[in-house]
């Protein structure tokens, strides 16, 4: 049976104050604290129904922050999700311990890492064993490289009810990053072993270190680094999901390219609405089992991260592309 259908929204974009890792948690959580969205429609408390207002929070040791990590907002009645927290974490010095990272990926310094949490307890550090007092902690993976070798200046972040994604650009929109996480995928089937006791399987992507997303993230995937593409080399992309009912993690990765003539700018219906195409599937980049299909992030012609399609009339996505200033392969996220 299919999970619910989710609603994606934006909020407006943020110019960093300073290319720094405080900086940029700093964005997500003041995000994490609107009560609009960018389009202006109101941004619903979470346990409202249908909310899409993910919680955020924030670690400020000597009010310097060193993480941000947010919740999605609980679905009442038949609905309801296992708990999830998704942490972002960084610092300008490496901590005394810590934190878990995920092999082969090591921390360094002025660098944001991703990570997941199922069943979390209270809150404690980040760079803990595990940064809650309980639960299944995946361990960290890098989202991009050091602020010493890209100038980050604008972050775009949307979210849905059970999904967020993060979007970092450097000055012109040249070279976009992305951090993810959430119930992204519909396995289509609630079998112990294809789903957890919700119906839901749990992930989280980054693009990696060494590769902005590229141009042709959609229709190369094989030689292209983007969100939702797991790779297990050194600095590369990653895509982490928890086996369902178990604390061990699996790499999906997508497993259909697009065909690129389908993806041009110029490529629209005859009334000139963007094309919608439900493409992304995943399978487990070990065994090639299918693991199921992206909810409501499909594909569209190229575009820009930040716009909005809606053909002048009511929002219908949102973009989120290789770039923002240039119109290249995007996908969109479905209000």
């Amino acid at each position: 049976m299919a999970l619910p259908t989710l609603t994606w929204r934006a909020f407006p974009a943020v110019t960093l104050s300073a290319n720094t890792t405080v900086a940029i948690l700093d964005a997500i959580y003041t995000n994490g604290q609107a009560v609009t969205y960018a389009d202006g429609s109101a941004r619903a408390a979470p346990g409202t129904v249908g909310s899409t207002s993910w919680t955020w929070n924030r670690e400020s040791p000597a009010g310097v922050t060193v993480s941000a990590y947010g919740s999605p907002p609980q679905p009442v009645g038949p609905d309801a999700m296992i708990p999830t927290t998704y942490i972002v974490a960084g610092s300008s010095s490496l901590p005394g311990s810590g934190p878990t990272m995920i092999s082969p990926d090591t921390n360094a310094i002025n660098r944001l890492n991703l990570a997941m949490v199922k069943n979390p307890g209270a809150y404690t550090n980040w760079n803990a064993t595990n940064p809650f007092t309980s639960g299944s902690f995946s361990g960290y993976g890098c989202v991009s490289p050091a602020t010493t070798s890209i100038t980050y200046v604008t972050l775009y972040m949307f979210e849905c009810q059970e999904a967020w994604i993060a979007v970092l650009a450097n000055a012109g929109g040249t070279q976009t990053y992305v951090m993810a996480g959430g119930a992204f995928l519909d396995t289509l089937a609630p079998g112990a072993g294809d789903a957890e006791s919700d119906g839901r399987v749990y992930s989280f992507s980054t693009t990696g270190i060494t590769q902005f997303v590229g141009n042709n993230w959609i229709s190369g995937i094989s030689g292209n680094i983007g969100p939702w593409r797991g790779t297990t080399g050194a600095n590369g992309s990653r895509w982490y999901q928890f086996n369902p009912g178990q604390a061990t993690l699996r790499v999906p990765i997508r497993a259909v390219n697009a065909a690129s003539a389908a993806l041009v700018s110029a490529s629209v219906s005859p009334g000139g609405e963007f094309p919608y195409i439900p493409l992304f599937h995943a399978i487990d980049s070990v065994t090639g089992q299918y693991l199921g299909e992206m909810r409501q992030v499909g594909v569209t012609r190229s575009a820009r991260t930040g716009q909005r399609w809606n053909n002048g009339g009511p929002t219908v996505a949102y973009i989120l592309s290789a770039q923002t200033g240039t119109d290249r392969e995007a996908a969109a996220l479905l209000y």
